[in-house]
């Protein structure tokens, strides 16, 4: 069976033909501003998810994932998801089929986020808006409307992407059961499932698109340099504000877990309990579930600014130099060329928007997604309907996008 490959152009062309608009910030460009309002106003395009349940690969966890704008989407009655190989992908490929199905956009949100929360729905609506289908994955025990009580500690972090690959997997799956060609995926982020979404593609590398079927990528706000973003968003007064929220809720999944006879390890319960801190929290409950020996080890195993070289789908990347919550004057700030390489990756780097905010002026007035939701979709439409191959003119391994300055698309508006 003849690998998949990307809509029209390569991954190269498809980054490189592709112009980011500029981000123009409304109202105010101060970054907690950016950060805050867009999280209450405007409020999220109305539109109604419809939720399938799935087990996860260690059967430890049910999956909650909320379709949009798919009028069929996977129905799970199967103990178990079919592990994919080859021989599911070649009968999956052989079988008579109807058309390919219309492209599905998977959308992966923060820390203690969820479905349902204001940036992801503006994210669904901005691709739903441009005819595509979209699957919602909720983080282990984030979705809304469940009280799921946790059977494992093993509920996610920033570089955890089973339960991401158990969905493209289901998505295969359910397309050989209906006898259909499975959809082109676009996968995208912000935040912590934005890293998800970098970590995923790295160490998929070609299987991403082989295997997986995913042919495009978005993130935005991604914790490049995790260490040193810890560290700025627990410190003063952005501790009190951002970080202790943050925890708040994982402090109630952990006591609900203990409660219910979780087996917790090497964990603490006072510590986790008194943890009021992002990076307290990664030290006394992240690292031993998952095996880091602490929170540096596992900055260091997460941080996608030095997997980024091995993406090999197009990918682009939106962060604001203002991002409240990341530390961008570390000597480190930003993924630099050599660290991407050859990679279709395209970094659009702006002065302003904030932490996940980036509020304009056509979001304020038309009540719609904001900038950097709009500009996922533009990215996944410029991908779907192709764009003119001109590799060959241009010569193709001369010029590739990362190999051009690193702040290639740079807002400074």
């Amino acid at each position: 069976m003849p690998p998949r490959s990307a809509p029209q152009s390569t991954p190269r062309s498809a980054v490189r033909t592709y112009t980011p608009l500029p981000f123009l910030p409304y109202l105010s460009p101060n970054p907690h501003f950016q950060t805050i309002l867009p999280h209450f106003y405007p409020p999220a395009p109305p539109f109604d998810y419809t939720r399938r349940s799935f087990p996860s690969d260690d059967s430890h966890a049910l999956l909650h994932v909320d379709y949009a704008f798919t009028p069929n989407p996977p129905t799970f009655d199967f103990p178990i998801v079919p592990p994919l190989d080859q021989n599911l992908l070649t009968e999956l490929e052989s079988q008579p089929h109807t058309p390919k199905q219309p492209p599905l956009a998977v959308v992966l949100h923060g820390l203690e986020s969820n479905s349902h929360a204001t940036v992801t729905r503006r994210i669904v609506a901005a691709l739903g808006h441009s005819a595509f289908q979209v699957a919602a994955l909720n983080f282990r025990t984030c979705a809304s409307g469940t009280d799921d009580i946790p059977s494992t500690l093993r509920l996610y972090h920033a570089g955890f992407t089973e339960d991401l690959q158990t969905l493209l997997r289901v998505v295969r799956v359910d397309a050989l059961r209906k006898r259909t060609l499975p959809p082109d995926v676009y996968l995208c982020g912000f935040s912590l499932g934005a890293n998800v979404v970098c970590q995923y593609l790295a160490r998929r590398g070609p299987r991403a698109l082989q295997l997986d079927g995913v042919v495009a990528a978005a993130a935005a706000c991604v914790p490049f340099d995790p260490e040193s973003c810890q560290r700025k968003l627990d410190n003063g007064w952005r501790g009190y504000v951002y970080s202790k929220r943050m925890v708040t809720t994982m402090h109630s999944k952990f006591r609900k877990a203990v409660d219910s006879g979780v087996d917790i390890g090497l964990c603490e319960v006072d510590s986790v309990l008194k943890a009021d801190r992002v990076g307290k929290i990664d030290d006394a409950f992240i690292s031993p579930v998952f095996g880091f020996r602490n929170r540096l080890h596992y900055y260091e195993e997460v941080n996608s600014a030095t997997v980024l070289n091995r993406i090999t789908v197009p990918t682009y990347v939106i962060n604001a130099r203002d991002d409240p919550f990341f530390d961008h004057e570390s000597r480190r700030k930003f993924p630099t060329a050599n660290q991407i390489g050859d990679a279709p990756v395209l970094l659009h780097v702006t002065e302003h928007g904030g932490h996940c905010g980036f509020l304009d002026k056509e979001a304020f007035q038309s009540k719609g997604p904001c900038y950097f939701q709009r500009e996922f979709a533009r990215f996944f439409v410029h991908v779907r309907d192709g764009t003119p191959e001109q590799d060959s003119a241009r010569g193709e391994s001369k010029l590739s996008t990362q190999s051009l300055p690193l702040e290639t698309g740079l807002d400074t508006s």
